[in-house]
């Protein structure tokens, strides 16, 4: 099935995914997909922040649902 992740209010990406891949394996498939995605980052459907263990089904995602990218704020870099 395909849905959408909003990278910015004017860009958004399609993805080709599963009902039962985990949060964490579409993560996964926008890494291979473009570097951008790179730094930890959260997925959110509506205002419910998507946990990576759990599956698209588990928060009934389907076909061209919307997702919505942010970086993970907690993320910091080590020097």
């Amino acid at each position: 099935m395909i849905i959408y992740v909003e990278i910015t209010p004017s860009d958004t990406i399609s993805l080709d995914v599963q009902s039962t891949d985990t949060i964490k394996t579409v993560k996964e498939h926008m890494k291979a997909e473009n570097e951008m995605f790179s730094p930890p980052f959260l997925l959110y459907l509506a205002n419910t922040l998507l946990d990576d263990g759990r599956t698209l089904s588990s928060y009934n995602v389907g076909t061209n649902a919307k997702l919505r990218f942010e970086l993970d704020q907690d993320f910091k870099v080590l020097k």
